[in-house]
């Protein structure tokens, strides 16, 4: 973790404990709207850091595993489950029969 991702927390914390300590209803908004603009700058660094750390990202070439294929549409939460396939599968067959 690189200071300058640590400066970003500490902005963050720093702000948080404005909006906790603050009585007004105005400052804590613009509080609020810094510390959402620090968490986009936070986000940001951290989608460099994952690009930059995934020597072992698997290649456009390389097809994905079962696995990851599973992973990253259940992630994207539009994997079908199992069940259902296996119902579809099952359907066709009997269509055959």
């Amino acid at each position: 973790m690189d200071m300058n991702e640590n400066g970003i927390l500490d902005l963050i914390e720093e702000n948080v404990n404005k909006i906790k300590t603050s009585h007004s209803p105005l400052k804590k908004a613009s509080y609020i709207a810094v510390v959402e603009k620090l968490c986009e700058a936070y986000q940001e660094q951290l989608n460099v850091e994952l690009i930059s750390s995934k020597e072992e990202k698997p290649s456009i070439n390389k097809p994905m595993t079962k696995e990851q294929y599973n992973d990253f549409f259940k992630n994207a939460g539009i994997l079908p489950n199992q069940e259902f396939l296996d119902k579809e599968q099952h359907k066709h067959q009997e269509d055959k029969a």
